[in-house]
């Protein structure tokens, strides 16, 4: 079922830019019939072509006129303070209009999403390098082209063996070779960015053209941060109108099955899971405990797992302390740790699976259930991520510090780091789609609140204020808003629910 938000944008437009600051139109724009002798006290603007600016602008006029010229984009849609303009044939401004106006206009409003980066098939990305320290295989399957692991290695990056890179095949399947011997790697199957520093072969270059490497613009590696993926685990997890129940542990102790049965508060089910706030302390679940249905949020202290339990349809969240999963098997839960998370070389990861975590690093040494479509474990990382396991695994790992795998271990799906990448072993790295990636941008629709001009068309409201609706596949976490060449930090949270 699609989400939908609704919003409210009134006066966003930041009010201590100086126009002169600005000048962001790309042609002149002259309007006709503006007196030739005296500063005009109203004025008309034909809004319609006019490029959309986020500021109030001045309005200054000369006299003696045959014109005037627009050199301050104007706003469509939002209050407009007094228009910054002057003459076509002269450079001097004389007198501003007293008092100055304000211009309301009803244009056709256009909120168009942030724009999202090329969509790339870089089943590995670094925003610095990438290493190998052992034969790794990036082909997939050789007569499939779409499991091809692609690697994006925005500073460079070094190949210590006789690593498998996706290569050109002709009708039959033979990976085709140049002149001398050498095959030749498919389009972008190892790329760096501008200002790279280092392409290390080290001996072992078998492709034609590996060295020098292919340059591509600069990628963004995307890592949502921990606050935005905790606020959207709660907005998709917790019904409206969901009542919470304080659990204190320290009158509350618990330290075995039975115990955890007779006092922790009991089960919801999968529509209305039971919501448990833990105070006074951490929560050590004994072994043997299985969770189902649950949104447990432990105030401050870590969440120790003393054995092997199972989760289905579970969130954990430690919101001021670490997470240790032991031998835990999930299916479909998500663990959030304002800390550190660990699991140990017996969890297995099943279905939807989240590990997100605010700082420190997150380390795996189990794996998936399987590696097929059914199983999307997502972990983003504020620190690093290590993968210890010398196991299977199928899923997206966004990490914020570095991403190590050491051992020999099958990967499916996709690997981002903001910094290095570094394979210590002999690995097999698949690419797969895990499901993690939505690149449809939501459907955005807005309009006046309150026009009060005479009809739709008349382009005049004395009301400024927009409203509209966002709706898309995925849960909404958060709306933010911004005019035209507005920096994203300084967007307006407009979300209303």
């Amino acid at each position: 079922m699609d989400s939908q938000h609704n919003f409210d944008v009134n006066n966003l437009f930041n009010t201590g830019l100086e126009p002169n600051l600005h000048p962001l139109l790309a042609s002149t724009t002259v309007f006709p019939g503006i007196p030739t002798t005296t500063a005009p006290s109203s004025l008309y603007i034909p809004v319609d072509s006019l490029p959309i600016y986020h500021a109030p602008l001045s309005l200054t006029v000369t006299n003696n006129l045959t014109s005037i010229s627009v050199i301050q984009p104007i706003a469509s849609g939002i209050t407009l303070s007094n228009l910054f303009a002057t003459a076509v044939n002269q450079d001097t401004l004389l007198k501003p209009v007293t008092p100055a106006k304000t211009f309301y206009t009803s244009a056709a409003i256009t909120i168009v999403p942030a724009p999202l980066q090329p969509i790339h098939n870089f089943a590995i990305q670094a925003g610095g390098t990438v290493t190998f320290n052992g034969k790794s295989d990036l082909d997939g399957n050789p007569l499939d082209l779409t499991d091809d692991a692609f690697v994006y290695a925005g500073k460079g990056f070094t190949l210590n063996g006789n690593s498998i890179l996706p290569v050109q095949r002709n009708a039959a399947g033979t990976a085709l070779t140049d002149s001398t011997g050498k095959l030749k790697l498919v389009d972008q199957a190892l790329v760096v960015a501008p200002g790279y520093f280092q392409s290390n072969t080290n001996g072992n270059n078998n492709y034609t053209n590996l060295n020098p490497p292919q340059i591509v613009a600069t990628q963004a590696i995307l890592v949502p941060s921990f606050a935005d993926t905790k606020q959207q685990e709660l907005a998709t997890r917790i019904p409206v109108g969901a009542v919470t129940t304080s659990f204190n542990i320290q009158q509350n102790p618990i330290n075995n099955a039975t115990q955890w049965s007779q006092k922790f508060p009991p089960a919801g089910t999968a529509t209305q899971p039971k919501i448990v706030r833990v105070t006074s302390g951490g929560l050590n679940i004994p072994p043997s405990v299985n969770l189902s249905n649950y949104v447990i949020i432990v105030d401050s202290g870590d969440i120790n797992f003393n054995g092997s339990s199972n989760l289905t349809n579970v969130v954990l969240i430690a919101s001021n302390g670490n997470v240790n999963l032991n031998q835990i098997q999930t299916e479909n839960s998500s663990i959030l740790a304002s800390g550190q998370i660990n699991a140990n070389s017996t969890a297995k990861l099943g279905g939807n699976t989240l590990l997100a975590n605010g700082q420190g690093d997150i380390t795996l040494n189990g794996a998936t259930t399987g590696t097929t479509s059914l199983q999307n474990l997502r972990i983003v990382s504020q620190g690093r991520i290590t993968f210890n396991g010398a196991a299977t695994v199928r899923g997206d790992f966004r990490s914020v510090g570095t991403f190590n795998a050491n051992g020999s271990s099958d990967i499916y799906g996709t690997v981002a780091s903001q910094q290095d990448i570094l394979f210590n072993g002999s690995s097999t790295f698949t690419y797969a789609n895990t499901g993690n990636n939505d690149t449809t941008p939501p459907t955005i629709t807005a309009q006046l609140s309150v026009d009060t001009g005479s009809s739709n068309s008349d382009k005049i409201t004395n009301n400024p204020t927009v409203t509209g609706k966002v709706t898309d596949a995925s849960p909404i976490a958060v709306l933010k808003a911004g005019f035209n060449s507005t920096v994203a930090a300084n967007w307006l949270n407009v979300t209303r629910g």
